[in-house]
């Protein structure tokens, strides 16, 4: 495992190299996530983008547990409203 250098110090160019050299480490893209959070700059943003995907993605293939899926079916015709009811009533 690499661990990431002080990454509030680094700039973005340092940022995007890390990426790159690390894009297979879990921890380090957890990592790289959570500092470009504070960062609003264009170029943070897009590589925030980058990196929330390669860690969607290492998720999808089994690289770490993935909790369980909170997303709901929705049904075609039936308000949103109905839909919040239905699902209290379920989970109760």
């Amino acid at each position: 495992m690499v661990t990431a250098p002080n990454l509030m110090s680094q700039n973005i160019t340092e940022l995007q190299d890390l990426f790159a050299a690390s894009s297979a480490d879990e921890s380090v893209l957890m990592q790289i996530e959570d500092e470009l959070r504070y960062r609003q700059a264009p170029r943070a943003l897009a590589l925030l983008v980058e990196v929330q995907r390669a860690l969607r993605g290492r998720r999808r293939l089994g690289g770490a547990a993935a909790g369980p899926s909170r997303l709901v079916p929705v049904q075609r015709g039936e308000p949103f409203s109905a839909q919040a009811r239905n699902r209290r009533g379920n989970e109760a």
